[in-house]
């Protein structure tokens, strides 16, 4: 996964449990693909097949074998960027 110059990110490689948050769990993607609905980040970590990315707003968004409980009741694989929790960001 990396996080190009206006925000977005891109992921390649092994698509496991819906780590590149494309919307499939095939297991090899050779070309960059786009987390479907996330659109620019602030920031983001990878973490054991699991990617979180921070929203300007504060939301973290996760996808991959998430294996806990997030905002939405969602329980492990998810395909597609959802939200997990929300930050209180100070500025």
């Amino acid at each position: 996964m990396v996080q190009l110059k206006d925000g977005t990110l891109r992921g390649w490689g092994e698509g496991y449990y819906g780590g590149l948050g494309n919307g499939s769990s095939d297991n090899w993607f050779p070309r960059p693909q786009i987390p479907k609905g996330l659109g620019p980040v602030l920031d983001f970590f990878v973490a054991a097949r699991r990617v979180f990315a921070i929203r300007a707003d504060g939301t973290v968004m996760g996808w991959g074998p998430l294996n806990m409980m997030t905002l939405s009741g969602h329980k492990g694989n998810v395909f597609l960027p959802i939200a997990v929790f929300k930050l209180q960001l100070i500025q």
